[in-house]
């Protein structure tokens, strides 16, 4: 589950680890991945990428490009993990937000 304190560097090795799952399948050699490497040129096809991301939805229990980011701008492993970080920084906000309002319905509520 992606969590709101996950660094980059978790959410790179996640991907990585999904990434060298879908090329070892193909039974080719696996490339060293690094985050400015073109998801093309590690032989990511389409059909590829969504399978990453339906894995990478089940592993964080998110689906960024549901509302957040547009997948055509993955171009990279860089813009793939940023679109994760993105929405943890996205949720991380939105829990800033309601533990602001709680503090005032409750002080609200104290008086």
């Amino acid at each position: 589950m992606l969590e709101a304190s996950m660094s980059f560097d978790v959410i790179f090795n996640q991907v990585k680890a999904e990434i060298n799952d879908i090329i070892s399948e193909k039974k080719v050699e696996v490339p060293a991945i690094d985050e400015e490497i073109r998801l093309a040129d590690l032989g990511i096809s389409s059909l590829d990428l969504a399978e990453l991301i339906s894995n990478l939805e089940t592993v964080f229990g998110i689906d960024p490009f549901e509302e957040h980011v547009v997948i055509t701008e993955i171009v990279n492993v860089q813009d793939l993990c940023n679109a994760y970080l993105a929405v943890t920084l996205k949720n991380e906000n939105k829990e800033d937000e309601l533990d602001g309002e709680l503090k005032a319905i409750l002080a609200n509520s104290e008086k």
